[in-house]
């Protein structure tokens, strides 16, 4: 059951967008308490995130910029495909290299 209602929240979060933007769900699991803040919701850099939180505003702010570059060019990849590799890239998968100091 709560896998069924993640898939249905991760594509009701797609569907925000013009071409239905798909997320992964191990993604949207970890992202969606943050989709839903003020600052998630805005792309405008008039409204700034609080501190520290800037990246999980980068994906919001990519696909409005992107909108805006498609309504005038070709831009490749389709919308549908900016962050496909989340679909094949769970979050559990991946590891942080930090360079030492």
């Amino acid at each position: 059951m709560e896998h069924s209602k993640l898939e249905a929240e991760a594509k009701l979060f797609g569907n925000k967008f013009d071409d239905g933007v798909s997320l992964g769900l191990s993604w949207f699991r970890a992202l969606r308490q943050d989709f839903k803040k003020p600052y998630m919701n805005s792309v405008s850099p008039m409204i700034p995130p609080p501190k520290n939180t800037w990246i999980r505003c980068f994906a919001l702010q990519l696909i409005q910029f992107l909108k805006e570059e498609r309504s005038k060019y070709t831009v490749y990849p389709p919308a549908r495909d900016v962050f496909s590799w989340t679909l094949s890239c769970a979050i559990e998968e991946v590891g942080v290299v930090s360079p030492q100091r």
